[in-house]
């Protein structure tokens, strides 16, 4: 699961923002406000990636490789030209 969670806004403060509006509309942005966060939320954890152990290997192999290309540009750049 994400560390992220989605926080939705407490209806008191949306009610106190919208203070000068009829109350059915308020009701109406309330139940919008609601709908949502609750499909940020569906959709935050949908977006969370299930892979497998050989497509994770994979993915660290190849980091793996970018990070020794990276370390041997590094060095080259350091050492003295002869």
């Amino acid at each position: 699961m994400s560390s992220k969670t989605v926080k939705p806004i407490p209806e008191q403060e949306i009610r106190k923002a919208l203070r000068n509006v009829p109350p059915e509309d308020v009701e109406a942005v309330v139940a919008l406000v609601n709908s949502l966060c609750q499909k940020l939320a569906v959709a935050m954890v949908s977006a969370e990636a299930v892979i497998s152990d050989a497509e994770h290997g994979r993915i660290l192999s190849a980091l793996d490789a970018v990070a020794a290309l990276s370390l041997k540009k590094m060095v080259s750049r350091e050492q003295p030209n002869a």
